[in-house]
């Protein structure tokens, strides 16, 4: 508890100093609102009542109290044990539900964890002693006993580091770890003890999920059919289906939501069939879905994501090339795809889906490597850095050797000449590079710097394929550069994608890949610190630094903020050191972040 709680309890003049010391050295353990209330000599309506007033949130009695109906379906059971919280009232249709917890700062770290995770719900906290909560979730939902976790009711605290949603709302995934704890507390001694790991039950949480995956792949293999061999649609559909999860996801919709946008984009497949999407049992309304727009009415978030990857797919058949580029898909959107004014946070959404998917289809490229020739010694620090959070690896020199002796043993991709001052000497650089066989196939760019007094054309006469200003366009450089990389005699084999921590972070990173269902090695650099972490078809597999491996590895690279990052497509893979999911490994990471930063 901290200050500030206390110092609202005295306030409110439910309880005095005194007796706040007393309760908090009576409730060791666990139990704080039960002894508070043995402190006092108030009716159990009047306490609470009282305690309603100093925690601003409703405080209430579970010793009776019921789980609401329905709950078990929307939430993990493990979710109840490990973070501690129990669902008094739910509301599916309008997915609110009301969540018992042991405080307010209780309440604020549930808020922060359910705004990390992916499925969303409104949700509403009470407030109920420790121990009658935990005595609640035990009764309502029994789990074996080394799968059960107390330490989050007003104990350890299960925080990450995002933040809370806004207006207070929160949004709920179902934590489920690849494996339970290994240790759990012998009842009464208070030390931890070896159990074995028995293999848990088929929940209803569980068979709803593997009904769900059936009634999906019902519905592929029956559009695969009435497809036939016609490759072109079937790879159609299959993006359909994919930027509708990846848009539902993103935009947090409920369970029952997103399945039914992905079943909806898989029978949009046979639109031109109604027949056989009616003749299709299914227990959702899947045909309003996909001919919303048809039938007048107005459309749901399900088929506003449909109609836009829709819009999205004629736009990309109409202009490929334009489709390629952010800027004027959001353009040709506007357009085309109607609702586009009244729901910009879907577009935009979208939009990020797809420059998620172009980054992560760089990954199995590579962006190449740039050797940055800066004669007069000037700082090319803001430039290379430029260059590197666009993808490149980029290696600074300072002489015309300097550039040969690197792109004979690195293989360089481009070369690029930072001319200041009067700009002669770049010019002259430019001409020896050119005149150098070893040199003379790799695309040369002069970049001009403001107030140089060569000009552009001085660069193109002594060999430049190509000049640019200072300070440097981004787009327009990375137009450059590919143009000069995919030129036919440019070599093939190039260096693997690189960038910053500080424009993506290492969670982000990892969500990216895992994503993409990406086998990637990453290696990571902070400072004098190195570390490595393997994925195998979007899954950690392993992780290690400074001589740690294994999930505690991954944990100590999440608390990276600065540094680089370098990867490359894996093939063959090292002996498996992490076996949790990479969900619970993001999670639990930034619970522990968050528990450093608290420290």
């Amino acid at each position: 508890m901290n200050d500030e709680t206390k110092q609202a309890l005295v306030e409110s003049g439910l309880v005095n100093a005194e007796q706040l010391a007393e309760a908090l050295a009576k409730s060791k353990g666990g139990g704080f609102i039960r002894a508070l209330k043995d402190v006092t000599d108030l009716s159990e309506k009047d306490f609470y009542d009282g305690l309603s007033k100093a925690y601003r949130m409703p405080c209430v009695s579970l010793k009776e109290t019921k789980m609401a109906p329905g709950a078990r379906l929307a939430v993990s059971e493990r979710c109840f044990h490990q973070w501690g919280i129990f669902p008094i009232d739910y509301d599916p249709k309008g997915g609110l539900m009301t969540l018992a917890v042991s405080g307010p700062e209780h309440a604020e770290r549930i808020e922060k964890i359910f705004s990390f995770l992916m499925e969303s719900f409104d949700n509403a906290y009470v407030c109920a002693d420790s121990q009658e909560l935990r005595d609640a979730i035990a009764r309502e939902v029994p789990m074996p006993k080394a799968e059960v976790k107390h330490a989050s009711i007003g104990g350890a605290k299960p925080s990450v580091s995002k933040p809370g949603a806004k207006g207070g709302s929160a949004k709920m995934s179902i934590p489920l770890p690849s494996k339970p704890r290994e240790k759990t507390e012998e009842k009464g001694s208070g030390k931890p003890q070896a159990s074995p790991v028995p293999k848990p039950a088929k929940t209803e949480e569980t068979v709803s999920d593997e009904l769900v995956k059936s009634l999906t792949s019902a519905v592929s293999l029956l559009v695969n059919a009435h497809l036939g061999n016609d490759a072109e649609r079937i790879a159609s559909v299959n993006a359909r289906v994919r930027y509708c999860k990846l848009t539902a996801t993103r935009l947090a919709v409920t369970p029952l939501q997103a399945t039914k946008v992905i079943l909806s984009a898989w029978l949009s497949a046979l639109a031109d069939k109604k027949d056989v999407i009616r003749q299709f049992v299914c227990p959702y309304d899947l045909e309003e879905i996909i001919f919303a727009e048809e039938s007048g009415r107005g459309l749901g978030i399900e088929s506003l994501i449909l109609s836009l990857v829709r819009s999205y797919q004629d736009l990309v058949d109409e202009s490929p090339e334009d489709a390629r580029d952010v800027n004027l898909t959001r353009r040709g959107l506007f357009m085309k795809w109607g609702p586009a004014a009244k729901h910009q946070d879907v577009l935009e959404t979208f939009l990020q889906v797809l420059m998620d998917e172009q980054f992560v289809d760089k990954l199995g490229k590579h962006a190449g490597r740039i050797i940055v020739l800066s004669r007069s010694g000037a700082d090319v620090a803001e430039i290379t850095g430029t260059m590197e959070r666009s993808g490149f690896a980029v290696k600074p020199v300072s002489s015309v050797d300097d550039v040969e002796a690197d792109a004979q043993g690195n293989d360089a991709d481009l070369i690029v000449v930072h001319a200041d001052g009067d700009g002669k000497d770049a010019v002259q650089s430019c001409r020896a590079i050119k005149q150098k066989a070893s040199l003379s196939d790799i695309g040369l760019i002069a970049l001009i710097a403001e107030g140089a007094a060569a000009n552009g054309a001085e660069f193109l006469r002594a060999g430049a394929d190509d000049f640019l200003n200072d300070p440097i366009d981004v787009e327009l450089f990375l137009l450059k550069a590919e143009k000069l990389m995919a030129m036919p005699a440019r070599k093939e084999e190039q260096s693997g994608v690189s960038g910053s921590l500080a424009d993506m972070s290492f969670s982000d990173l990892v969500q990216v890949l895992s994503a993409g269902g990406k086998s990637m090695d990453v290696s990571v650099t902070s400072g004098e610190h190195e570390g490595r972490i393997v994925l195998r078809d979007g899954n950690v597999v392993h992780a290690e630094t400074g001589g740690v491996t294994g999930e505690q590895a991954f944990y100590e690279l999440m608390l990276w903020k600065v540094g680089q990052f370098s990867m490359s497509e894996c093939q063959s893979f090292p002996e498996a050191t992490v076996t949790a999911s990479t969900m619970s490994l993001l999670m639990e990471g930034a619970r522990l972040a968050d528990e450093g930063a608290q420290a």
